[in-house]
């Protein structure tokens, strides 16, 4: 359900991923959704009336994954982010922003990027979603990238604690869904 200036307002916007054709050419992998290289989130009404780009990346950039808060009052995705000009020199980050409506449709605001790792070396991130109170995310991380020892974490927004759920080294783990009536 998502709510805008305390209303419900259920189904009322879908948030997508597009490749950007005007950032170039990506190679066949590096370009499909779970990679998503030169991808922006977009959100537009059910029924494709109205659409508006929520995220501006350069090329070699992603914006994937991306999950409403339940409350609707924020949105969650994981980002590639170029930290040099050479296309091998960027790093996955989480991205939270607030959402707010702007002539019919949301819009992003104060923008944060996250690496609640980053001191243990972590440098690559999946988003997966909020807990059902919305008072945390749920992610996946790894000390390495590519991405091929995933364990998945919970973060509480307040406090910033971190809390890993699987902690199995070696395996892949990823694509967390917190159940409806998770009390988390």
């Amino acid at each position: 359900q998502v709510y805008f200036d305390g209303a419900p307002v259920a189904g009322a916007y879908v948030v997508f991923q597009a490749q950007d054709p005007g950032l170039g050419d990506i190679p066949g992998r590096l370009a499909q959704g779970g990679a998503g290289l030169n991808n922006n989130l977009w959100v537009m009404t059910p029924d494709g009336a109205r659409v508006r780009q929520l995220t501006e990346i350069r090329a070699w950039e992603a914006s994937l994954h991306s999950h409403f808060s339940h409350d609707g009052r924020q949105l969650f995705w994981a980002a590639r982010v170029m930290m040099g000009s050479r296309p091998g020199q960027g790093t996955w980050v989480l991205k939270l922003a607030d959402v707010v409506e702007e002539a019919g449709l949301p819009r992003l605001v104060r923008e944060r990027t996250l690496t609640p790792l980053a001191r243990e070396g972590f440098e690559f991130y999946e988003s997966h979603g909020f807990t059902v109170d919305d008072r945390a995310i749920v992610f996946s991380a790894s000390p390495h990238s590519p991405e091929y020892d995933l364990d998945i974490y919970v973060m509480d927004l307040a406090t910033q604690a971190v809390q890993n759920l699987t902690n199995s080294p070696g395996e892949w783990d990823e694509h967390a869904i917190v159940s409806p009536g998770g009390a988390a």
